[in-house]
């Protein structure tokens, strides 16, 4: 099982003088890392966009300082589609849809939102974006590179020209951070991507008293990181399933990892209805063998993650799939029979 572990903590801000130590080292059985993965920004490297790209580089972890710089109605790339960019987006479209009377004539208004995603198709070069449902937003594929003089080039050949973008934020997560973890036989952070050597994306494959919640990304994260919590505990006081020996802890590990989807970009991705299998799965192990009260609790657990499941599917449904597009699933509301799995969806919006 690993441990006992040894933790040297740090106060970070100076507090009035109350006994305690400012550093201090304590020993204990179990760690649970439930320090979060939104700290580091991770920025693609663009090739020559450092050196030729004439505007400001921000990323989204930065966007509630710089929001007043981008709602200026200037030009605005903004790359990535997944929730913080079609957010920005939709937020910078709204700023620069509401122009005040007189600025038309004036030429003052020229605010444009760009969106650039991988997942969008190459364009001809010489019709630069897609055709989108709003005179304010463009659609490009990926970002390639920035070319000498400042001109943008997306994959395809597309090009923006030079000043007509003044930031690019880009949308695309973070890294995982866990410096203070000197633990480096029990898990591998690799890249800031791949946390290797873990049992079901949560324990440490050699040492199971060591755990990392919240990895998975692209979920419903609360009740992920609730049921996560919850097995934990269980597990810890000997009430969940036992883990098996080591070398078979090494060899499911190794087994997961080999099942992970191409690409290291994908390495921790549990969307769609994977996060629910993995949920039903930490359910599962949760149980304790025999006991009649786990076993009730274990179907109401499997009668909520049910329905769930299918409030989650059906606003999926109803999500457009690049900003711009009507985004009323914003404002569904549901009334949910959590012991049936049953809704009913309240918004007059229909999908």
């Amino acid at each position: 099982w690993g441990g006992p572990w040894l933790v040297r903590s740090r106060r970070l801000a100076a507090a009035d003088d109350d006994g305690c130590p400012r550093e201090r080292s304590e020993v204990f059985d179990a760690v649970l890392v439930c320090n979060g993965h939104f700290a580091e920004p991770r920025l693609p490297e663009v090739e020559g966009l450092a050196q030729h790209f004439q505007g400001a580089v921000h990323h989204s972890a930065d966007y509630e300082r710089v929001k007043p710089l981008l709602r200026r109605r200037r030009g605005v790339l903004v790359v990535g589609t997944k929730s913080s960019g079609t957010d920005i987006a939709r937020e910078l479209l709204e700023a620069f849809e509401e122009v005040p009377a007189g600025e038309e004539e004036t030429g003052e208004a020229e605010g444009m939102v760009y969106v650039s995603d991988r997942n969008l198709p190459p364009q001809d070069p010489a019709s630069p974006g897609v055709p989108a449902p709003r005179a304010r937003l463009a659609l490009l594929p990926a970002l390639a590179r920035a070319l000498p003089g400042g001109d943008l080039q997306f994959r395809g050949g597309a090009v923006l020209p030079r000043g007509a973008v003044q930031h690019v934020v880009f949308c695309t997560g973070f890294r995982y951070a866990l410096r203070f973890l000197r633990a480096a036989e029990e898990v591998r952070l690799e890249d800031g991507r791949r946390v290797r050597g873990l049992l079901r994306q949560l324990l440490s494959a050699r040492a199971p008293s060591l755990a990392l919640l919240g990895l998975p990304f692209s979920v419903v994260p609360l009740p992920l990181c609730a049921l996560q919590a919850r097995y934990l505990a269980r597990l810890f006081r000997g009430g969940a399933a036992p883990l098996p020996a080591l070398a078979e802890r090494l060899r499911q590990s190794e087994e997961e990892e080999r099942a992970r989807p191409p690409g290291d970009n994908y390495f921790h991705y549990l969307g769609g209805e994977q996060q629910f299998y993995y949920m039903r799965a930490l359910l599962r192990d949760a149980a304790a063998a025999g006991a009649r009260e786990t076993e009730k609790q274990q179907q109401e657990e499997e009668a909520w993650l049910v329905a769930l499941q299918r409030v989650y599917e059906d606003n999926q449904r109803c999500r457009p799939a690049f900003p711009g597009a009507p985004d009323d699933y914003r404002r569904r509301r549901y009334r949910v029979d959590w012991q049936s799995g049953a809704f009913e969806a309240l918004a007059a919006e229909q999908c």
